[in-house]
């Protein structure tokens, strides 16, 4: 079981296309307003994380955001503390633009896992998080 395991590298995936705000009533692309739904999403990875050990030997976790572009925000040995962490998650800025899933998947793959923090006593976990 993954979530009792005391070292475990995970790597959250995160979709920021044009089509997460689709939905979203209150989004007007162009102008400054904030996608609830891009918000609701981090909200729910803050979430998750706080059920976390976060620490050099407990959970480590990176980031790599996807639209049209890949990008990695972090990597697994930057935040050690769950309150930086979180705050680092809710500081995620909102993009649009088409959804490069394979981008993300393939930064996640060659610039987070086998990068610096990435342990090789520790399993690896990704969670990829799009709607397509």
């Amino acid at each position: 079981d993954c979530v009792q395991s005391p070292n475990l590298d995970i790597v959250f995936v995160v979709d920021e296309s044009g089509s997460i705000c689709d939905t979203d009533p209150g989004f007007v692309y162009g102008r400054d307003s904030t996608c609830t739904n891009f918000r609701n999403l981090l909200t729910f990875v803050s979430n998750l994380v706080d059920s976390f050990t976060i620490g050099p030997s407990n959970y480590r976790v990176g980031m790599v955001t996807f639209s049209s572009s890949a990008e990695v925000r972090w990597r697994l040995d930057r935040y050690y503390t769950k309150a930086d962490l979180q705050a680092a998650i809710n500081s995620i800025p909102y993009t649009g633009g088409n959804t490069f899933t394979t981008g993300g998947i393939r930064l996640m793959r060659t610039q987070v896992f086998t990068q610096s923090g990435d342990r090789p006593d520790a399993s690896n976990l990704a969670i990829i998080i799009t709607d397509g």
